[in-house]
């Protein structure tokens, strides 16, 4: 435990992204490919005003 974390504040936090990490559902394809396309988008729409 950290020094700086007498009354058990980041321990918590931790405790509680571990329990809420099994709720997180993968992506479908589907959805990794929207989100590629709009990465892209975005790039080319940076790479436009150069």
């Amino acid at each position: 435990m950290f020094s700086d974390d007498d009354n058990g504040y980041r321990a918590s936090l931790r405790a509680a992204s571990l329990k809420l990490e099994k709720y997180i559902e993968p992506m479908t394809e589907q959805e990794i490919q929207a989100l590629l396309k709009r990465i892209a988008e975005r790039n080319n729409v940076h790479q436009q005003r150069r």
